[in-house]
This record gives structure tokens, sequence and C-alpha cells, in this order.
């Protein structure tokens, strides 16, 4: 969830005054061609192209493109499709190489801009090129910048859709970022409110879908709605619905298969999870392939759900070794220390938990920083054993082995009382997947009584839970009061930006919107 994450970092950006004041409709502005690509041989070597760059052969997608740069009206479609790659090797990366490559094609794709005539299509691929811009600076944590492009890009896709939907590619950009404003915390969307700006999470999903239609934004779209699905949302099986329609789209891709398996993890359909991202990584081994390197990760993350410890800490290590940024580097380091003292080598477990660092603003790198210190404090007991095989049962959806699990944990000798609470709040989890809303309810309630650890966040995550069965039932205030009473935790917990963004989508839907 990087681009959303990275768009609501900036987009506050908005509160500066846009240069021309309002806008205004541009019906007098001619649409112009699908990329501005007039002929039907080129509009052909580009779809050539984006199967390539979609598919991941990254080195012929690059030959494609550069031929299509050399057609009479090539140059933008080519231009930006270059620049959409370097975006992408850098988002998968963090090499810095990629990050030169696209600071390259964006100005090349910007001087080809200026050499085409005025049109929607050139609109809309400028405000393309502003957003990919926008997320790069992001990126490089360079946020007054990247503000000053983000408000360019909103603007010009405002100006590319010019209040039509006959126009569907525009509704990309437009849903980016009225998701992103509807995902802030409620202040800051006061504040953008307040200088005429708004936006929520139904109409960014909306907008997306809108988006779907376009000749060219289906792919990235569509994309943006699976993890909107998982992150936001949490209609897991949604998520899974649409990679594998992608992965279908593109069934030699890496990044697809990537992309599926983490919603299949997320959907707790372990199995399939596992298998999905062992054929990711061997088609990313092959030589015509891009490699995804954030495919290693979660094939660990299979392996670890389904109790190969040894196998996990190896892919986690060669995750660490292959990805040079930070991201997911936390929680590989937590989790390759796990593994390691599961299989009971302790001194090197504790080399991988002192490597974690809580230096960015990730609920991921955040959480995976308490439960490694924690870990440096003592070792793993037996009870924690337990509790870890319990949770592991849960996420790789085998409801019953947890639940059986989980009662052992609270009855073991080593059991502390967060041990011990958190297999509680486990229970509540597993109840509620299984529709058992009673026991849930009872097993959450007990949850918000216990002793543990407040930097869990089981407490507010029990409310939202909570919140989500009164909602279900049709007690809007019941389910309210839960949520007023999840965001109501004094932060740090864990998870609680993520929490923050489900009671948000929550909310939206409590008095029976969209």
């Amino acid at each position: 969830m990087w681009h959303l994450y990275c768009v609501a970092l900036v987009i506050i950006g908005l509160v500066y005054p846009a240069a021309g004041g309002a806008l205004e409709a541009r019906a007098d502005v001619p649409l112009g061609a699908p990329m501005l690509l007039e002929q039907e041989e080129d509009r052909a070597l580009l779809e050539e192209g984006r199967t390539h760059l979609f598919s991941m052969r990254l080195e012929a997608a690059t030959d494609v493109f550069d031929a299509l740069a050399e057609r009479p009206d090539g140059a933008v479609a080519a231009a930006y499709h270059q620049a959409l790659q370097a975006l992408l090797q850098s988002v998968i990366t963090d090499d810095d190489q990629y990050i030169a490559a696209f600071d390259e094609r964006y100005e090349a794709l910007r001087e080809a801009l200026n050499a085409v005539p005025e049109s929607r299509w050139r609109t809309y691929l400028a405000a393309e090129a502003r957003l990919m811009r926008t997320l790069m600076l992001a990126k490089q944590n360079r946020v007054v910048r990247a503000a000053f492009a983000a408000r360019g890009a909103y603007s010009r896709y405002q100006d590319a859709a010019s209040g039509t939907a006959s126009f569907a590619e525009p509704y990309k950009g437009l849903g980016i970022f009225h998701l992103a404003i509807g995902s802030l915390p409620s202040g800051y969307q006061r504040v953008l409110s307040i200088l005429g700006f708004s936006g929520s999470i139904e109409q960014g999903i909306r907008e997306l879908e809108q988006a779907r239609d376009g000749a060219y934004a289906t792919v990235e779209a569509t994309a943006y709605l699976g993890l909107i699905d998982v992150v936001i949302r949490y209609r897991t099986a949604e998520a899974v619905a649409r990679f594998e329609a992608l992965r279908e789209a593109y069934p030699e891709s890496p990044l697809m298969a990537y992309l599926l398996a983490y919603a299949l993890l997320e959907d707790r359909q372990g199995g399939a999870a596992l298998e999905v991202a062992q054929h990711a990584v061997r088609q990313g081994q092959q030589p015509r392939y891009f490699f995804v390197d954030y495919a290693e990760y979660y094939l660990a993350q299979a392996l670890f759900r389904h109790n190969r410890f040894q196998p996990a800490a190896t892919y986690y290590r060669r995750y660490l070794a292959r990805h040079e940024g930070p991201g997911l580097r936390a929680p590989a380091n937590l989790y390759a220390g796990l593994a390691l003292e599961l299989t009971e080598r302790r001194a090197e477990a504790v080399v991988f938990y002192r490597r974690v660092q809580d230096d960015r603003d990730f609920d991921a790198d955040q959480a995976a920083y308490r439960e490694a210190q924690r870990r440096l404090d003592a070792e793993i007991s037996f009870a924690d054993r337990l509790l870890v095989r319990a949770t592991n049962a849960f996420y790789a959806g085998q409801y019953h082995l947890s639940r059986v699990l989980l009662a052992q944990v609270g009855s073991a000798e080593t059991a502390t009382p967060p041990i011990r609470a958190r297999a509680r709040y486990y229970l509540g989890r597993v109840a509620y997947a299984q529709g058992q809303w009673p026991a849930a309810e009872q097993h959450f309630q007990r949850t918000l009584e216990a002793p543990g650890r407040r930097t869990d966040g089981l407490a507010p995550w029990s409310h939202f839970y909570l919140g989500q069965m009164r909602q279900a039932e049709g007690a809007a205030d019941a389910a309210e009061a839960h949520y007023t009473e999840a965001l109501n935790f004094a932060t740090p917990f864990d998870y609680h930006q993520w929490l923050e963004q489900r009671v948000a989508a929550a909310r939206e839907t409590l008095t029976g919107g969209a």
C-alpha cells in the first residue's frame, strides 16, 4: 500500500492555493487520440510493450518502447511508459539506479508533452507525470516538493476529467487522491474541507472502478482496488478475485503472482499463497524476467505460517540480502529472528532482533521494533511457542487447530498475562471469522478486561471487531460507540494507523452509504 501511503503523506500539499484559481470546464479542448497515438500500428506496438511491462519482461519492454519513440507520434506514449517502468523498478527494489533512471525518464516525458498540441489526453498524461513525480519524491522523503507535485497532479486530473464520465482515465488519479484524503485522520480532513478539498474512501473507490473502463487505466486501477480491498476495507476475497483476474491477463508475470500471493495470505488461504509465492520467485529467477523482491518476503511469510521455520528463515535472509531499501526490512528482520529462535538458534536470532529499526512512520516497522525489543528481553517460552503456532494456524485458515492450540496456551504454566490476553483475543478472532458472534463477543469483552500490554493494541482492536458486529446487526449507535472507543486509545499501539483507516471506512458505510 506504499502508493496510497505516500499520497496520504503529501496530500496536505493541496492546502497551497492552486495557480490560476478555480478550475473551469474544458469542453472546448479536444479529447485527442488514446495515448496520443493516431496510427493503429503504433497502438499495437504500445500494447506489445505494455504486455512485456506488466509481465515483468522489462528488457523486452524497453526495446519496444524505444522503437515506439521513433514513430512520428510515439514519443509521449513511449516516454510515459518508460517513466512508469523506472518507477515500478524503484518501488520493487529501492535501488538508486532506478530512481536516477526515473528522473531522466520524467524529464523526457515533460519535453515530449511540451511538443504536442493541447488535448485532454495530453492533460491527463501531464497529471500522470506529476503523480509519478509525487510518489518518487515522497519515497525520498522530499515532502515539500512532493506536496507541490501532488497539487499540480490533482488540478490536471480535474482539468482532464472536466466533470464528465466519458473520459475514464483521469478518474484513476482522482480516485487515488480522494481515497487518500478519506484515509487521513479526521483533523487533517477538517482542515482540507475548510480549504475546499474533500474526498472519501467510497468516492475514491467509485472513481477507481470508473477508471477500469478506460483504454489504459484498467491494470493499475484494478491493482489499487485490490490493495484497498485488503488494507482499508479488508474485503480480502474481493482482493483475491481482482488479483486472480490480473494474473489471468498476465499469467507469466512475477508481479501479478506476488500480488495474488499477498492477497491470498491476507485471505488466510495459506496453502494457495505458498504455491503462488513459490511460482513468483521461480518465475522471477528466469533471465528474461525482472525479479520482484517482495515475492521472497511473502514466500517466507507463507512458509512461516506453515511452521516451516528453517526455510522461512532462509527466504527472509535472502530478501534482506537482495533488497537494498527500508521496505519490509523491519518485519523481515523480526521474523527471521523468530524463525531462527523457533529452530533453537537463539544466538543467531538475537542478531536479527537487534537489526530491527523503527525510523519510519510505518505501522509494520513500529510493531516489529516493539516485538523485537520484547524478544531481546527474554527467550521464547513454551507458551509463546504454542501462541506462535496458534496464530499461524489462524492466519492459515486452520481455525479448529488454532482454537485447540489457543486453549492450550491459556493453561500453560509459562503463559504470562500478556500471552494469555493475546490468546484470548485470537479466540475472539477465530470465533468472529467463523461467524460465531456470541462467542467472539465474549472473548473480546474479556480481552478488554485483561491486563495485557497497551502497546499490543488488543483492546482497541477488540472494540473495532465489536463495532463491526454491531454494525452488521444494524445497531449504528452501538457500533459508533465501539469505533469511538477504539480511537480513544493513546498511541502508539500495534497497527494504530491501519485501525484508523479501517474505522474511517466502516464509518462511511455506517449510515447506509455506498
